[in-house]
């Protein structure tokens, strides 16, 4: 065939499982994936073949093929086969989502790769690992860090193992239960807590599909901690004013102009933008990279799923259509994003001993 889906098996290799819907069985649950419908996959799955690589650091690859669909959206899941998918095309077969961009997502480099962007505030990010309790130190002390910061393991998305830290103490009794030797994400907690307001902490959800924007999510809370696009538990209001201001979405042209230099600098052809908004037209970066849950909305009731389920299917036809047109791929060869992948980038992390 002349396209190719690229999956993996993590680095670690390891994944989860879980039961069935009809409780008849296991289905494996591969973690930190571009995720598609069912109908999108079956449209693929009648013009490209499947390719699933080891995870391994010695298995290298050939590809004969004039494109590729890849599906891995973390470099901490997937560093050994997005680089030996990033080797293997050079710059001949076009990809979706390339490897190089991937890595580019990666919470560290992106908080450099954003910074600069009018109205967009974007925390310093700093990736280690601790080969003792009480790395963390020196660590903050070289990055020039103070807390509160907000502290996460790698390959971690949604809230998972996210904790905001308020002082040294709390910092070694957070690392006190966690595994040492692994990778950690260290972040400014930057309070977009806006004064007088009735939910002071609000989220906005981008979608980006090649250089088409959308207002993907909106959810408020009185507490930091927004999980999900619509909030952590969305009322049927909620779901209104998110749809209300989904059709505003065109007016917002600081937000658009702000979407729209995010999508040039990531390189990315589907991925998802987590915003929280600190007022006045003004942004402080979440997160940004491809593993969100784009096309399929969580946390809403059957009758908010349903209210949803036109923008959700314009986001899945701008997604077909894109897919289905290689020479249109944001960054197809893997050229404009600066950086590259694999052990070069583990070299990049910030080892504390």
């Amino acid at each position: 065939m002349a396209g190719l889906i690229y999956e993996a098996i993590p680095d670690n290799g390891s994944t989860r499982v879980r039961g069935t819907s009809t409780n008849t069985g296991v289905t494996l649950v591969w973690p930190n994936r571009a995720v598609f419908t069912d109908r999108i996959k079956g449209e693929l799955a009648e013009r490209a073949g499947t390719f699933i690589h080891s995870g391994t650091s010695n298995q290298t690859i050939k590809l004969s093929c004039d494109w590729v669909i890849n599906r891995l959206a973390d470099t901490d899941e997937y560093a050994n086969s997005l680089a030996a998918l990033s080797d293997a095309a050079g710059d001949t077969v076009r990809i979706f989502n390339h490897p190089n961009a991937i890595a580019a997502s990666r919470r560290d480099i992106s908080s450099k790769l954003l910074l600069g962007i009018p109205n967009l505030v974007v925390p310093k990010c700093v990736r280690f690992v601790p080969a003792k309790l009480n790395d963390f130190r020196q660590v903050l002390s070289e990055n020039s860090m103070r807390y509160p910061v907000l502290v996460r393991p790698a390959r971690s998305q949604s809230g998972t193992g996210l904790h905001k830290i308020a002082s040294d103490s709390e910092m070694r009794a957070y690392m006190a239960v966690r595994e040492l030797g692994i990778a950690y994400y260290i972040t400014e907690y930057v309070d977009c807590r806006r004064k007088n307001a009735p939910k002071p902490y609000s989220k906005v959800r981008l979608a980006i599909v090649g250089d088409e924007i959308f207002f993907r999510g909106f959810g408020e809370s009185d507490y930091w901690n927004i999980n999900r696009a619509f909030g952590n538990e969305p009322s049927d209001q909620d779901v209104k004013k998110f749809l209300f201001l989904e059709q505003k979405f065109e007016e917002m042209t600081g937000l658009q102009a702000l979407g729209k230099e995010i999508a040039s600098r990531g390189g990315l052809d589907f991925w998802g933008v987590d915003l929280g908004y600190l007022g006045n037209g003004k942004y402080v970066l979440f997160e940004a990279n491809a593993a969100m849950s784009i096309l399929k909305p969580q946390g809403l009731q059957p009758n908010q799923q349903k209210a949803v389920l036109p923008l959700i299917t314009r986001i899945e036809d701008a997604l077909r259509a894109h897919m289905e047109n290689p020479d249109r791929w944001v960054n197809p060869f893997g050229t404009v994003t600066p950086v590259t992948i694999g052990r070069q980038h583990r070299a990049d992390t910030v080892k504390a001993s």
